[in-house]
């Protein structure tokens, strides 16, 4: 039985980590419970603009399974944007984060 995370997309900013996109086996989780999910509900993840600048430092640097995870990663970042289901924002931090969920508890 597929995930079901509908409550989450609609109710709830999700913000993604790069630990979360370079996890084994994250491909299958974002692709087949998160982005339907996030594509049903109209909403879109949160990529603070560090993780994906991390994920790009991965994919030339480090280790072959490191590598491997962040091309994995690029991947997932890739198809929620094609899909319209992703949204950059700047900064890293958890300030950044915490400013990002303030506005959009605001609307």
């Amino acid at each position: 039985m597929p995930l079901d995370l509908s409550h989450y997309a609609n109710k709830h900013r999700i913000i993604v980590d790069t630990s979360s996109l370079m996890a084994t086996d994250a491909e299958p989780f974002f692709a087949s419970a998160l982005l339907p999910a996030m594509i049903q509900a109209g909403t879109r993840i949160v990529l603070p603009t560090g993780v994906i600048r991390e994920v790009e430092k991965h994919l030339t640097k480090g280790d072959a399974p490191r590598r491997e995870a962040a091309a994995q990663a690029d991947r997932i970042i890739s198809r929620f944007r094609s899909d319209g289901a992703a949204s950059s924002h700047r900064g890293a931090s958890p300030a950044c984060c915490d400013e990002t969920c303030r506005r959009s508890s605001a609307h």
